[in-house]
């Protein structure tokens, strides 16, 4: 408005009388103008382009991990899925609603992703949940909630290689360890998918486990051998 031209005239009358300001002024201008001019050209092309993101990662939905400011990653670099607890369900056709598997296939089948990474990491809720849970509540399939309980039966196995490997350790401790075990779950679950194993085993695909600590600030990764058979081998 009228207003706002006469102040930024003002503005740039003032800046003018001191020429160093001036020009130093207007070389931040172009420069900005320059950025914006990329990125926008950037972001049509990104539009504009379909996707072929490289990576896959499944992780989890808790809203203080972002996986990708841990990657350092723009937009179509990395094809996501969150879920809770990070958990991929073995493969099966039954039942209608697969989410987590209709994304895997896409990635694999249709992407064509290299990567796929299953990222935990500390203080998960969904793992707190798993590890507290009343265990004759568990062997009577008693379910307190409509989808959060059943989706967590998926980590049970890593509830039980937890009880029998690391009760020796605090509760806190105990977690950690279940948070990780999850992790190896979700991998050996990965290789249910025949397509996936498929893609492995001819060496277009490698899968890996990491764990986001995040009081830490730190990052544990580890790799599944290129070969798989019907045994968990993991470097």
């Amino acid at each position: 408005d009228e207003a706002a031209s006469a102040a930024l005239s003002k503005i740039t009358e003032c800046i003018k009388q001191d020429s160093t300001l001036y020009t130093t002024a207007l070389n931040q201008l172009k420069s900005l103008a320059s950025q914006l001019e990329t990125r926008i050209y950037e972001r049509q092309e990104l539009i504009q382009d379909p996707e072929s993101p490289k990576v896959m990662m499944i992780t989890c939905c808790d809203s203080r991990v972002s996986p990708n400011m841990i990657l350092q990653a723009h937009p179509g670099d990395v094809f996501t899925v969150r879920n809770v607890a990070n958990l991929v369900p073995p493969y099966e056709r039954q039942g209608d609603y697969h989410g987590t598997s209709a994304a895997l296939e896409y990635a694999v089948c249709f992407l064509k992703v290299e990567q796929i990474i299953i990222m935990g990491h500390s203080n998960c809720g969904g793992i707190r949940a798993l590890m507290t849970k009343d265990e004759a509540e568990l062997k009577a399939g008693v379910n307190k909630t409509d989808f959060i309980d059943t989706w967590m039966r998926l980590g049970l196995p890593a509830r039980e290689r937890t009880h029998r490997y690391a009760s020796h350790l605090s509760p806190e401790d105990q977690l950690c360890y279940c948070e990780k075990e999850s992790v190896n779950v979700s991998l050996a679950n990965l290789l249910s998918f025949p397509w996936v194993k498929e893609a492995v085993n001819q060496g277009n695909l490698s899968i890996h486990g990491w764990y986001y600590n995040m009081t830490a600030c730190s990052l544990s990764t580890w790799t599944m051998r290129l070969h798989v058979s019907e045994y968990e081998i993991w470097d």
